[in-house]
């Protein structure tokens, strides 16, 4: 089994990203991209740093689409605005808790994320 780098270079940012290796380039040089350093005058990453910023930023987009679709507009998402909203939901009062241990699932996993996410 052959185990991954533990940097890896522009093109590799690029097609993990999306972006295109110039905008990788120019993030890097504004220190942008955790992980980035110029080792002899080419961009290399560290990839476990370089997933872990993509994935923050995955999570921060969803907040940010949870924020837009409940109206809390700039508000930081938080347990006490997501459980007042949960209460004016018309399912929190037609199925028998199932909606409520589904949230909290949801929560549950949603932390376990996080927690992963620091280490």
């Amino acid at each position: 089994m052959k185990s991954s780098p533990e940097r890896i270079k522009v093109k590799d940012v690029a097609r993990i990203s999306g972006e295109t290796e110039r905008t990788i380039q120019a993030a890097a040089a504004r220190g942008e991209i955790p992980g980035a350093a110029k080792l002899f005058k080419a961009w290399t990453f560290d990839e476990v740093k370089l997933r872990k910023w993509i994935a923050a930023k995955e999570r921060e987009a969803g907040a940010a689409r949870f924020r837009d679709s409940r109206g809390l507009g700039d508000q930081q998402v938080t347990r006490s605005a997501i459980t007042a909203k949960r209460r004016n939901s018309p399912f929190s009062k037609t199925n028998d808790g199932q909606y409520d241990r589904a949230m909290q699932r949801l929560r549950g996993w949603v932390k376990q994320k996080e927690k992963e996410s620091r280490s």
